[in-house]
């Protein structure tokens, strides 16, 4: 089932109208921005950096791959997403930067804090906004800068890539390459379209050719999207407004039969977000759950199954060991049809292990 994507389903074809949109600072991957942010700060080697643990590995990576030293950050307590970005441990640590996560198109419930926090004692912050939009930039009071990306599981989703802010012009042009129409980037951001929206199967070429691009990105200079790429990412932005009332009215589907069954736990409450996830809390048993809803063909994502960077010190987080196997996220997606909606909801309203 196609219940991720964030395109109304179906599109005919994938052409977008060119933008004519003028500055656009990009990168070709949200672990590339996140490098390029950093780098500008011009930090010396091993300067630590806070960094939640419940994050995805790539943006981890970016902090590791400019020979910096993550100053690793828990979950806040039984029921939340939140990674604590404690004022005792930031001063007792005190940290070269702060990278502020903003997950599932929320802002970290404690911005205001944080940023004042580290204002205060001159801690440049840099904000993930990697779920959400800049639309929400004006409460980032604080910023170094900022990024968005268009890969997959974002509620902005296009042709992959993403959108730096906070860079002056000569250092952007210094840092970053271009990108040809041409290139092997492109022919993946393009099959990787095809595969989320026609559901079309990648070759065996084009899987190798997806890997080679993966490896050859970290070790290469950093490039700019491509125009493909950059026309995909304008498109789905305008089209976020556009089917905003389609998401809300997926979420309360949802909620009104989660809260019918009283067994799940909510980690956060969407006020303003864009309502592109329902992420809930198993307090029993995650892989009873995890078989429930295979068995009926509820399709779902976990964070923590992805998470690989240094998993043998996992144990050091108490917060994160205990909660983070515990979220389930499901699809909100205005393509997809309510009834199926309807029918997850009630699964999930029936559920017991």
């Amino acid at each position: 089932m196609n219940t991720h994507y964030f395109f109304p389903s179906p599109l005919t074809q994938i052409r977008f109208a060119p933008q004519k949109e003028k500055g656009i600072q990009s990168v070709c991957n949200g672990y590339s921005a996140a490098r390029i942010l950093l780098r500008n700060l011009n930090l010396k080697k091993n300067s630590k950096v806070a960094i939640p643990r419940f994050v995805c590995d790539r943006l981890k990576n970016s902090v590791l791959h400019e020979g910096l030293s993550p100053l690793w950050l828990d979950l806040k307590g039984d029921n939340t997403v939140w990674s604590d970005y404690n004022e005792k441990l930031l001063s007792s640590n005190m940290p070269s930067a702060v990278i502020l996560i903003h997950l599932y198109g929320l802002l970290h419930p404690d911005s205001q804090s944080i940023m004042q926090f580290c204002k205060t004692k001159n801690i440049p912050v840099l904000h993930d906004l990697a779920q959400g939009d800049f639309s929400q930039e004006q409460e980032l009071s604080y910023s170094a800068g900022s990024f968005i990306s268009f890969g997959p599981g974002k509620s902005n989703t296009a042709a992959g890539g993403a959108i730096v802010r906070g860079l002056s012009e000569a250092f952007y042009k210094a840092q970053v390459m271009p990108a040809h129409p041409h290139s092997l980037q492109n022919y993946k951001a393009r099959c990787f379209l095809k595969s989320r929206i026609f559901q079309y199967p990648y070759s065996p070429f084009e899987k190798a050719a997806a890997r080679i691009l993966a490896r050859f990105s970290e070790k290469s200079n950093i490039t700019c999207m491509t125009p493909f790429q950059v026309d995909a990412a304008c498109e789905v932005q305008r089209q976020s407004q556009i089917i905003r009332e389609g998401r809300e009215l997926r979420y309360a589907i949802f909620m009104e039969g989660i809260k019918k069954g009283n067994r799940f736990g909510l980690p956060l409450e969407i006020s303003n977000g864009n309502f592109f996830k329902l992420v809930l809390r198993e307090p029993g048993d995650p892989e009873s759950l995890k078989k429930y809803l295979n068995h009926h063909a509820i399709p779902f994502y976990q964070l923590f199954a992805d998470l690989q960077v240094e998993k043998e010190h996992h144990t050091d987080y108490p917060n994160f060991m205990s909660n983070a196997s515990r979220f389930f996220e499901f699809s909100c997606e205005a393509s997809l049809p309510t009834d199926e909606i309807g029918r997850v909801a009630n699964l999930l309203c029936r559920y017991q292990p």
